[in-house]
């Protein structure tokens, strides 16, 4: 199996961010802990976003080896989805999902495209302007672009927090599908332990910068 290789080291604010792990590229993995624990600033050191130092692995193509190599983000083709959801306010759904296809390099199955609109309920949805879309739809919205751009990695940064109950328990399947069909493994941060029961295959959890446990 196809792992993501770990061991990287970065001061943060009140510890060391520090994490040595191997992480299969299959199915949905979720880093799981308290806020301000360290696992946002992973997930932007796995995208290349923040700065580290140490080794990070794709595979066995180098993303990070020291200060020796740096792969640039746009060049891992990961998907990333924020927690503040960035839609182009000015855009319809349409749009906002094809803008991504602007600058990936990767062909897109022309196929994945209607089954992941399909999938994620955004048919009736795709005139509409981003002004007007609820919480939910917006998450959809987001998680639509990020996988059209056929990423070898999907990451999420707490992509269910604001949803209550009954839109996590429609959306949640919904993600599940939309990541199989696209064949993309996803890593997702969350503090909500029901939700991670819920959503991932795995879970390793994160204290203070470093994994305490892994499930």
């Amino acid at each position: 199996m196809t792992m993501l290789h770990l061991n990287i080291n970065a001061p943060r604010e009140s510890f060391e961010l520090r994490v040595q792990h191997d992480i299969p590229l299959s199915g949905i993995t979720a880093l799981v802990g308290r806020s301000a624990s360290g696992k946002s600033s992973l997930l932007r050191m796995i995208a290349g976003l923040d700065p580290c130092e140490g080794d990070i692995r794709f595979g066995s193509e180098v993303w990070q080896q020291g200060r020796k190599v740096m792969t640039p983000a746009h060049r891992r083709r990961i998907g990333f989805v924020f927690q503040d959801i960035r839609l182009f306010d000015h855009l319809n759904v349409t749009d906002n999902i094809q803008v991504s296809g602007r600058w990936q390099t990767q062909p897109v199955d022309p196929q994945v495209l209607p089954e992941i609109i399909d999938i994620l309920d955004l048919g009736p949805l795709m005139d509409r302007p981003a002004t007007r879309l609820s919480g939910g739809e917006r998450q959809r919205v987001a998680l639509a672009r990020a996988l059209v751009a056929a990423p070898r990695l999907l990451l999420l940064d707490e992509p269910l927090s604001g949803l209550d109950p009954q839109q996590k328990e429609r959306l949640i399947p919904r993600i599940q599908l939309a990541l199989k069909r696209a064949q993309c493994p996803a890593i997702f941060v969350s503090h909500d332990r029901a939700e991670v029961a819920r959503f991932a295959d795995r879970s390793i959890e994160i204290s203070h910068g470093i994994i305490t446990t892994t499930q």
